[in-house]
């Protein structure tokens, strides 16, 4: 809303809020990408249907409908395409691409977090940063376990820094 209207000054109740943010983005004469990203469920993107001059593009992990909007699932890289990216990422990871491409789930972000983290590590065996990630992938979804090995890695300072950043 502040993006087309700068000085708007928004109620501060949802319910008050959502006729607001229809009629902003309806009578602003151009056409809006509306993006969210991570969506629990309809009953959060709801509140968020743009008028029809807006389109909508809804990321989620998990899997819902709503009346009128399509649903176009992404898949994950097939496997040949996660060891080549983890190899053009990190050559050191060689012949343990596969491995880890399966442990990562075949998902673009996490191969470029551990693949990153391999390449910022060198101290430590590209097996040994695998195991690791076995442990996290086991407990957690494949992004998570995959940030949690590279946070873990971290200096205490830095570790502490980004805790510090996560308030924003």
């Amino acid at each position: 809303i502040h993006a087309i209207q700068p000085e708007a000054r928004l109620p501060d109740e949802l319910d008050a809020l959502h006729p607001f943010y229809y009629s902003v983005l309806q009578e602003c004469n151009r056409r809006c990408l509306l993006l969210l990203d991570d969506a629990a469920g309809p009953e959060q993107v709801r509140p968020f249907l743009p008028p029809p001059n807006c389109v909508l593009l809804i990321t989620s992990r998990q899997r819902f409908q709503i009346p009128g909007l399509t649903v176009l699932n992404l898949n994950c890289l097939k496997p040949e395409k996660s060891a080549e990216l983890l190899n053009k990422l990190t050559p050191r990871v060689a012949e343990h691409a596969a491995d880890a491409a399966v442990l990562c789930g075949h998902l673009p972000l996490a191969l470029e977090v551990f693949g990153g983290f391999v390449r910022d590590n060198e101290l430590f065996s590209v097996p040994e940063l695998l195991e690791r990630l076995r442990s996290k992938s086991e407990e957690t979804d494949k992004v998570d376990a995959a940030f949690a090995v590279s946070y873990e890695l971290l200096t205490d300072e830095s570790r502490r820094r980004w805790s510090l950043l996560s308030v924003f």
